[in-house]
């Protein structure tokens, strides 16, 4: 909708709280001038939701809070990727039922965050950590990893 507008300062309001397939997929990709993500209240996602929502919105200071706690494949994808003045993500990912490949590549290159948020699932699934936070390389306090049951590549390229 909003694809590479640069001149985009402020987003509009998004108060849908059970999201379709591919919805905000990219919106506001490459929105450079975007200082401030709008809130996300959804708690019900369908796939890829979410993905490549916020990449390369380099003006991005802070992150929403994401309140769904029942994650599906891919829906948090890319999502904040090369976001590279972002300094502040939410608290904690509360979802506690993930999904394959859902926070991928989530904060990739985000080179001014210095903290992560919390991640409590315990249970995880192929790829769900993948490259999460690849290149932040200015993390100095990272979250404890509770899972209890892990999988192939759950937490591959993680940092």
């Amino acid at each position: 909708m909003f694809y590479g507008c640069t001149s985009l300062t402020s987003a509009p309001e998004l108060p849908a709280t059970k999201l379709s397939l591919d919805c905000y997929y990219a919106m506001f990709y490459g929105c450079t001038s975007l200082t401030e993500a709008p809130e996300l209240s959804a708690t019900e996602l369908d796939e890829e939701c979410y993905s490549y929502m916020f990449e390369n919105c380099t003006g991005l200071t802070k992150t929403p809070e994401l309140p769904a706690t029942e994650l599906t494949e891919k829906c948090y994808f890319y999502m904040f990727r090369n976001c590279t003045s972002l300094t502040e993500c939410m608290e904690q990912l509360p979802a506690k039922k993930i999904a394959k490949f859902c926070y991928e590549s989530m904060f990739e290159n985000c080179i001014g965050l210095t903290k992560t948020p919390k991640l409590p699932a315990k249970r995880l699934f192929a790829g769900c950590y993948r490259d999460m936070f690849k290149d932040c390389s200015n993390l100095l306090d990272v979250t404890d990893l509770p899972a209890k049951k892990m999988v192939y590549e759950c937490y591959a390229g993680m940092f």
